[in-house]
């Protein structure tokens, strides 16, 4: 009966030990463990807007062309979009097949019948659907380029182009989109004679 006793004391002495030894390795301290995420930006909003519309606001709907280039002059994207009537056009990326990351990239919009215009150091895809307003006192698209060879310059072909629609409701020819083509459309090509588009590098 002793026997039996000292060996039932011994093993609660070694369930003792076991079990201290187990909450002093439960309770080291555990190594920091960061967990970081991303959300890829897809969509962008774009806001580009004409010049000389009549009447001269919620009037800016248009067909632009927009490249984008990021710092090292690469180009992004390249791609046409219908724009409503206050300048706003949507471009789906990821559904293209193209993953932005977030940056300061040039953006170079074109009208239906307009110059090329450069926007520079434009913070863009910074959320899943970003936005960036292209638009200012300065910054809208020069109207005139109107002839079917595109130079990225208003000249005589593109007066000869608008002076050939005189009258009719030519969408393109009609700069300032008041449904007509007629001599207000003509001071406006006139005014913006050899007036030049930006060149992309």
């Amino acid at each position: 009966m002793l026997k039996r006793k000292y060996i039932y004391s011994s093993l609660s002495a070694v369930l003792i030990v076991l079990v201290a030894i187990s909450t002093v390795v439960y309770a080291q301290p555990q190594a920091n463990v960061t967990v970081s995420s991303s959300i890829q930006a897809c969509l962008l909003d774009m806001v580009a807007r004409p010049e000389q519309r009549v009447p001269p606001i919620n009037n800016w709907d248009s067909t632009v062309s927009f490249v984008i280039l990021d710092n090292s002059n690469l180009t992004l994207a390249s791609f046409t979009v219908p724009t409503d009537t206050q300048g706003l056009a949507t471009y789906d990326f990821c559904a293209n097949t193209i993953f932005p990351v977030p940056g300061t990239y040039k953006f170079y919009a074109t009208g239906f019948s307009h110059l090329r215009k450069r926007f520079t150091g434009v913070s863009a895809f910074n959320t899943y659907h970003d936005s960036v307003n292209l638009t200012g006192a300065s910054n809208f698209l020069v109207a005139g380029e109107v002839s079917n060879s595109f130079d990225n310059k208003v000249n005589s072909l593109d007066l000869a182009y608008l002076n050939s629609k005189m009258g009719s409701a030519d969408n393109k020819a009609d700069l300032n989109q008041d449904g007509i083509v007629n001599s207000l459309d003509v001071t406006i090509e006139r005014n913006n004679q050899l007036k030049l588009g930006d060149p992309i590098p």
